[in-house]
């Protein structure tokens, strides 16, 4: 075994110190991660290999990682494998939201139905985000960073960081308000009264008199 392998517990203690750390960091944000790669637009298919990128990445900056410090430097991180993830998708043929979500359930059907759909209506409500307006909205209304700290990671002022919420909170609004449209089920026209002139009914031929016959008897065909 080798004398550098953290995990035989004989490696010198910086090493020992960093394995450390980093075990329990991975142990902390794991699912912070694979929740954000997610809400930044990554396909649930690419995500094993996003956390991978994320990882080897917190890895060699580790020593630079102030304490305190770690869960906005591994945003940080998260934001730019994304991005990377997201350009090379654009390349790629994209599959529509419905067949996409259908076979992500058959890929893990012991994923609770009702968290799947949930999650991948939350991805059709944020698909239409534009990539700054969607990181600000997942950074502040999912992942509870504050503004400071999103204008401080994405090198904006407070202001556009407060612009670009405005204008997500009004888009996501008006995404699930079309969402909540396209449920329900289409509304049945009461309304449209023709009136008939009984004359008009009795000279039509046999067949179309039959079909009128109940409208013909009331004086009224309703549509």
């Amino acid at each position: 075994m080798s004398a550098r392998d953290p995990t035989g517990g004989a490696g010198p203690p910086h090493d020992l110190q960093v394995h450390q750390r980093m075990h329990a960091l991975v142990g902390e944000y794991l699912d912070f991660v694979w929740r954000s790669l997610r809400r930044l637009g990554v396909s649930e298919a690419d995500c094993d290999d996003g956390c991978q990128r994320v990882w080897l990445v917190v890895t060699r900056k580790l020593d630079t990682i102030r304490a305190g410090k770690e869960r906005t430097f591994i945003f940080s991180v998260v934001l730019r494998v994304a991005a990377d993830m997201r350009r090379a998708a654009r390349r790629s043929h994209e599959v529509e939201f419905e067949e996409r979500f259908h076979q992500d359930a058959a890929a893990c059907p012991e994923q609770p139905y009702e968290q799947r759909r949930a999650r991948e209506l939350l991805d059709a409500m944020l698909a239409p985000l534009s990539w700054e307006l969607r990181t600000a909205f997942v950074m502040f209304e999912l992942e509870g960073f504050s503004t400071p700290e999103i204008a401080h990671l994405l090198g904006v002022s407070r202001g556009t960081i407060a612009s670009r919420l405005r204008l997500a909170r009004e888009r996501f609004s008006k995404s699930i308000g079309d969402f909540q449209l396209a449920q329900r089920p289409p509304e049945r026209d009461s309304g449209t009264i023709f009136l008939l002139d009984p004359g008009d009914v009795e000279d039509a031929d046999d067949d179309c008199h039959q079909e009128s016959e109940p409208a013909a008897k009331h004086g009224v065909i309703a549509r």
